[in-house]
């Protein structure tokens, strides 16, 4: 996290540093309103963007292509901050992040590992955690998220949405409107 406010020129120097030939582009999409007075938020989801979304979809896409081998494919991108009471106690010097999803921020919810280190759930949290624990639970057993011990998507813990498989791009499209089937799991922002 950038201790400090990233000003619209200082951004738009590091887009064109990074990104020679379609820093215009970039720009537009991350930060299409110059008058604001920090761009700390622009330039965390380029990054994440460009160092997790694009190459673990990049991933999904090569094992879908061969799905044949690999009969499910599932993929999603986590946008659920790390939120909490506790979060400032939890991170420490990176007490920052608090309320930002980053690389892992989601493991405590996936694997339900919070209360072991701390975390407490916030009300809005616990039907997350639950689809969570269903999900993987379910595919630990069977290979599908979707399909668990006699339950599937309805268990003690509540009734979840089909997690759709991820299938490779639609011929001719450089996305393919299957290209971005993923769980669409988030909670509520939390009040806290």
């Amino acid at each position: 996290m950038i201790p400090i406010a990233l000003s619209y020129d200082r951004f738009v120097q590091m887009c064109v540093k990074m990104w020679p030939g379609i820093s215009d582009s970039v720009i537009q999409l991350y930060a299409p309103d110059p008058s604001q007075t920090d761009f700390r938020d622009a330039y965390g989801d380029m990054l994440t963007h460009y160092a997790f979304t694009c190459s673990s979809r990049y991933v999904a896409r090569g094992a879908a292509a061969t799905k044949d081998a690999l009969k499910n494919v599932f993929y999603f991108t986590n946008y659920h901050p790390l939120t909490g009471p506790d979060c400032p106690t939890l991170l420490g010097p990176l007490k920052n992040l608090c309320g930002y999803a980053y690389h892992s921020s989601e493991l405590s919810y996936v694997w339900r590992t919070g209360p072991n280190v701390g975390q407490t759930y916030t009300e809005d949290e616990i039907p997350y955690v639950n689809a969570w624990t269903n999900y993987i639970g379910n595919f630990v057993h069977s290979g599908n998220v979707n399909k668990g011990l006699n339950a599937g998507l309805q268990s003690e813990l509540g009734s979840f949405a089909e997690w759709p498989t991820y299938d490779a791009p639609i011929d001719g499209s450089s996305t393919g409107s299957d290209d971005w089937l993923s769980a669409a799991l988030d909670a509520p922002l939390s009040k806290h």
